[in-house]
């Protein structure tokens, strides 16, 4: 029998938790009658809540436990099983991992799927493949009204000019600074691309803990063309804000994930982890790295001399940045709205 009511433990990583919306809104595309709640950090499930379709679930509030069919647990640790069999669940599904077998009723065989070396998006499909066989996947997408939208920029962005490039920069990541592009091809990058447009205008993100990165950018770069948000707006908002960008500048990070699922063009600069693994879905973000032959090592932070990015000089990354900004500008002129604009499409450029 079709499950009427499922509960999906999503990842505690808003990046993850995006990527694995693939699967969630395959479900919900194929079975639109079922109801599927998700459960996990508040701030991350109530953006999925407020921009996809989907219902936060809040276990610790009594008046919202209810009963559900299916239960999947998306994160691979013992504790994210462990509070789904807390919940009310005919059957609770997930990888066997970290001796927390007895918390799910059916269970996956995680090296199997981990010995293929497959996008992590494959990770939560074929969880749900083992329930509903008939599903077609798509890229994560996120959807944010346009009032939405109006309202955020106006509260902290003020009045726009039409024909601004508006270029969001996420110069940090959470993870840890292994994974961060240097500040200093940030600056030098987005001075010469401020020569090359002066049109632009240069929105900073960041998290709490990387907060820094973006702050060394805000006072190296021409005041009267920076917007610093870092610390300032909810995530719900940044996510409104950047919905309105024409480009994104970021690292591997959920800045990157949050763009790609708003179907926004860009670029993102990988280094110590493996795009192949953990890359933007939806073909509008480009990869660029550096070859070397000690990556991906997946290390937060590098023990040498990090030369998987270091050799990724703002050179090289300003040649196909400049191209895109040349397309964008041309649409702006000709009077796109930041929705209809076209990119020149995803590529992994390896130096």
């Amino acid at each position: 029998m079709l499950p009427t009511r499922i509960i999906v433990r999503i990842p505690n990583w808003i990046g993850d938790a995006i990527v694995s919306l693939s699967s969630i809104q395959a479900i919900r595309s194929r079975y639109q009658n079922v109801q599927i709640s998700v459960m996990g950090p508040e701030p991350i499930t109530a953006l999925l809540s407020e921009f996809s379709d989907v219902v936060s679930y809040n276990p610790t509030n009594i008046s919202s436990k209810i009963f559900f069919d299916l239960g999947f647990c998306f994160p691979l640790s013992f504790r994210s099983a462990y509070e789904l069999w807390r919940i009310p669940c005919k059957e609770r599904i997930g990888y066997a991992h970290e001796g927390r077998s007895f918390f799910l009723s059916r269970r996956l065989n995680y090296p199997a799927w981990a010995n293929h070396h497959f996008h992590q998006v494959t990770y939560y499909q074929e969880m749900v493949q083992s329930v509903f066989h008939d599903l077609s996947f798509n890229p994560p997408k996120l959807v944010v009204p346009d009032s939405r939208r109006r309202d955020a920029m106006a509260r902290h962005l003020g009045a726009l000019d039409g024909r601004e490039i508006l270029l969001a920069v996420n110069p940090g990541a959470f993870f840890g600074s292994a994974k961060t592009w240097p500040s200093s091809y940030f600056i030098s990058l987005l001075s010469r691309l401020l020569i090359d447009y002066p049109s632009i205008r240069i929105i900073l993100f960041s998290g709490g803990k990387d907060r820094e990165k973006a702050d060394v950018l805000e006072q190296a770069l021409p005041k009267e063309k920076v917007v610093a948000l870092q610390g300032k707006t909810a995530l719900s908002d940044s996510l409104a804000i950047l919905s309105g960008c024409d480009y994104l500048l970021t690292n591997d990070s959920g800045m990157m994930h949050m763009g790609a699922a708003l179907g926004l063009p860009g670029t993102v600069f990988f280094g110590p982890t493996d795009p192949v693994a953990t890359g933007p879905l939806g073909g509008k973000i480009r990869v660029l790295s550096h070859h070397v032959t000690c990556a991906p090592c997946l290390l937060r932070e590098c023990p040498i001399d990090h030369r998987c990015m270091t050799g990724l000089t703002w050179e090289i990354a300003h040649g196909p940045i400049f191209e895109d900004l040349r397309r964008i500008r041309m649409q702006k002129e000709q009077g796109a709205t930041p929705s209809e604009l076209e990119s020149s499409g995803s590529e992994v450029m390896n130096t």
